[in-house]
């Protein structure tokens, strides 16, 4: 049975199998796709709305899908050794983060709406 987690970690992926997306329907609540070489992730990560914790540390990520906010139950965000130089648009919109891990990035600034977040 379908336990609501996906890990995807250590693959190898250069790409985000878009096959996860079809998990949105099963209660998909926690995706694990640290480890690999992904450099983006799709805009369609906005239909995983029921997205509790997204774990994507160690990739080559420098941004992320405006549509990450759509994941508005989101409560942990794991992106540390990444390549962002800036925090991606969509965050503002996570009112529910509670976790949020940009170590090991270099970051230039943190916007002030992460100040008013439940971290």
């Amino acid at each position: 049975e379908y336990s609501g987690s996906m890990p995807a970690q250590r693959l190898q992926l250069v790409s985000f199998p878009l096959e996860i997306l079809y998990l949105a329907d099963k209660g998909l609540t926690r995706l694990s796709i640290s480890h690999n070489r992904l450099s983006s992730l799709p805009e369609e990560l906005g239909a995983l709305t029921g997205l509790q914790s997204l774990m994507a540390h160690d990739n080559q990520l420098s941004n992320l899908p405006k549509a990450i906010g759509e994941c508005a139950g989101l409560t942990e965000l794991d992106l540390e050794a990444n390549r962002f130089r800036e925090c991606p648009d969509g965050l503002s919109r996570l009112v529910s983060l509670t976790h949020l891990n940009f170590n090991r990035n270099v970051l230039e600034e943190l916007p002030m709406y992460v100040s008013n977040m439940p971290l």
